[in-house]
């Protein structure tokens, strides 16, 4: 019998980064400030939880990463926005779908 060949998981990856990055670029959705700023808030004090079980102070984490406390906190708004951002569209990509299927 011949065996099946599993492809690799990466250009699954890759391809739906790039449905994000689309579905992201094309869509005129704006999340309240307060929705993601809460999320920030979160991942922060999260991060900071993490940084305290390893023993490392807040610089030391920002020196290794080779980022500023402000652009940790952009990239922590941003990629916050875009979660719930994908997470709408897909809500409203899922309530269309269901409706056409009724």
């Amino acid at each position: 019998a011949a065996s099946k060949e599993v492809a690799p998981e990466k250009p699954v990856t890759a391809s739906l980064s790039k449905v994000f990055e689309i579905l992201l670029a094309e869509s005129e959705l704006e999340v309240p400030e307060i929705i993601t700023q809460e999320e920030v808030n979160r991942r922060l004090s999260q991060l900071l939880d993490d940084m305290k079980k390893v023993g490392l102070t807040p610089a030391q984490y920002l020196a290794s990463k080779k980022l500023t406390e402000e652009e940790l906190q952009k990239q922590h708004h941003k990629d916050s926005e875009d979660m719930y951002k994908i997470e709408f569209i897909i809500a409203k990509i899922a309530d269309t779908e269901d409706r056409k299927s009724t």
